[in-house]
């Protein structure tokens, strides 16, 4: 028989009630289109979901129409359960899409991706095998094909596919990931005090500060799609920052950028005012500030040759614009987000600091 086991049509049936129920969670806002590609996809899986649940934040564009229209319907491999939450963020709808969620097994991911049919089965198999695991981070990345502008193209040049080959040790995005209900209840729940972003960026730190047992799903199932506008690219950077700064992480990041900017600036804006009066020291300050942008035009000058080939013109020029304006977005979100967060976004930032791995454990323990 070539080393296979035949397995009982007894114990079969068994194993087939014992499956771990499944729930696909995400959370939209006029996004008809992406809707329906991750409905395409989820049809195609060779595991689909038992069950979709996703949020809407008021789409006025057919969305919830369309989500209607799919939590009618009798012909699909899952139950689709569609809830409207006006103005809600994404940390709130995420909440409420896995507390309506029946599944044992979550699965998160956001519209405006494409998947791989396997996606969504290499994702549940190792918390389906292993009773220890109790997160599986998967793997993403964006692809040069489905790029459309100069500006996708920019940033494609400054950081490749920007492809993530998860391990354990990974950053746990949520457009890729799947865990236990318990797991994230334990956690404490995605932190909904945060305005925009950042929710999975806290839920991450959580999840490292937690020792969550987990694994990575390293082959890469999961397609990001990106902006094809400058004005796109910035208020994602905006949003970021504010997410960072609400949350209280990557803080030394901001300070080292803003540094080096902020010194950039003061040098070449010092030369202009000291040079009539004090040669010598506006010279000095010239130089200094050239030398910092030099370096700075050295370390982009790969991307921007890359930006060439491409047929986009002046690109070091592009290259320069592109990573000045989304650092400065940033940074001015991170500000913003730091100071409207100190009262607003005193839990989210308490919680790293709380959580442990014998609080984590005592919390699962209880549930």
């Amino acid at each position: 028989m070539n080393g296979a086991i035949l397995i009982p049509h007894t114990t079969s049936k068994l194993l087939e009630l014992q499956k771990i129920m499944v729930t696909l969670v995400s959370t939209v806002f006029n996004d008809r289109t992406g809707l329906k590609n991750l409905f395409g996809a989820m049809e195609d899986q060779t595991l689909p979901p038992d069950e979709i649940v996703i949020v809407d934040a008021g789409s006025n564009d057919g969305t919830w129409e369309l989500l209607q229209e799919e939590q009618n319907r009798r012909d699909r491999p899952w139950k689709m359960v569609a809830i409207c939450q006006p103005i809600c963020n994404v940390a709130r709808g995420r909440n409420l899409a896995i507390e309506a969620a029946r599944g044992e097994i979550i699965v998160s991911t956001d519209i405006g991706c494409d998947w791989d049919a396997e996606w969504l089965e290499e994702l549940v198999r190792p918390l389906e095998s292993n009773p220890a695991i109790g997160l599986v981070i998967g793997s993403w990345l964006v692809k040069k094909g489905d790029l459309h502008g100069q500006w996708a193209m920019v940033e494609w040049a400054m950081k490749g596919d920007q492809r993530l080959e998860a391990t354990a040790k990974s950053y746990s995005s949520s457009r890729s990931i799947a865990y236990r209900k318990t797991c994230w209840e334990a956690l404490g729940r995605y932190p909904e005090d945060l305005t925009f972003a950042g929710d999975d960026a806290l839920f991450h730190f959580l999840i490292e500060k937690a020792e969550v047992p987990r694994v990575g799903a390293p082959k890469v199932r999961c397609y990001w799609h990106r902006h094809s506008t400058l004005q796109g690219f910035l208020k994602e950077s905006y949003r970021y920052g504010i997410g960072a700064g609400e949350a209280g992480v990557f803080l030394k990041d901001a300070v080292l950028v803003g540094a080096r900017m902020g010194f950039e600036v003061v040098c070449l804006a010092s030369a202009l005012i000291l040079l009539p009066i004090y040669p010598i020291v506006g010279l000095v300050a010239i130089l200094l500030g050239l030398a910092s942008l030099a370096l700075r035009l050295k370390a982009l000058m790969p991307a921007a040759r890359r930006l060439k080939a491409e047929g986009v013109c002046f690109p070091l020029a592009k290259v320069f614009v592109f990573i000045y304006l989304n650092k400065l977005h940033w940074i001015r979100g991170v500000i913003h987000g730091w100071l409207a967060g100190a009262k607003k976004c005193e839990v989210a930032r308490s919680r790293i600091g709380s959580l442990s791995p014998e609080l984590y454990r005592k919390r699962i323990g209880k549930i």
